[in-house]
């Protein structure tokens, strides 16, 4: 019975600590990667501002997840402009255009389990001589929820390499 006590102690001691760093964790995350084009600004501009050309370069496609469908709302290519979506792998989302600079960015407010989750994200097209570098970033709030603040410290290892798929199909599309 002494020993069970004292593993209870140290299990409580445990899940205490790893809450209280939990909280020490940031509160915000940001992925960011960005790739080189061989193109001008407004093409590359043009697949990106224009929500409906997404499917054309985006990472998350219906290759990934067969089931996933689309629906558009608003005008394309301009502010307030929505793709929602809904797949068995893919879940259900949202992106909306909240601010755009004509050739040059695109802002949008991504949500996720019907806004259970938030985030914002830009796609910055600068020139570079004959090419068009692309910054490509997603920024969130964590909560105050320290799993949630856990969970922070992976998600550039998880969205990272989708960021990177997803350049490099609209340099694929872009220099084409």
């Amino acid at each position: 019975m002494k020993t069970f006590k004292r593993i209870l102690i140290w299990l409580v001691a445990i899940i205490v600590l790893l809450i209280l760093i939990g909280f020490l964790l940031p509160k915000t995350y940001r992925v960011e990667r960005n790739i080189y084009i061989k193109a001008n600004n407004q093409g590359v501009y043009d697949l990106v501002a224009n929500l409906s050309k997404w499917d054309l370069w985006e990472p998350w496609s219906k290759q990934m997840d067969s089931t996933v469908t689309y629906e558009f709302s608003g005008t394309d290519g301009q502010v307030g402009a929505t793709r929602k979506w809904n797949g068995k792998k893919l879940g259900d989302g949202q992106m909306t255009i909240t601010q755009i600079v004509p050739g040059q960015s695109v802002n949008y407010d991504l949500a996720f389990m019907q806004g259970k989750f938030k985030s914002q994200s830009t796609m910055v097209m600068e020139p570079q001589g004959d090419s068009c570098k692309v910054t490509w970033s997603v920024t969130g709030n964590l909560g105050n929820n320290p799993a949630s603040r856990y969970y922070g410290l992976f998600v550039n290892k998880m969205m990272g390499p989708d960021f990177e798929k997803g350049l490099a199909k609209l340099k694929k599309v872009s220099e084409e």
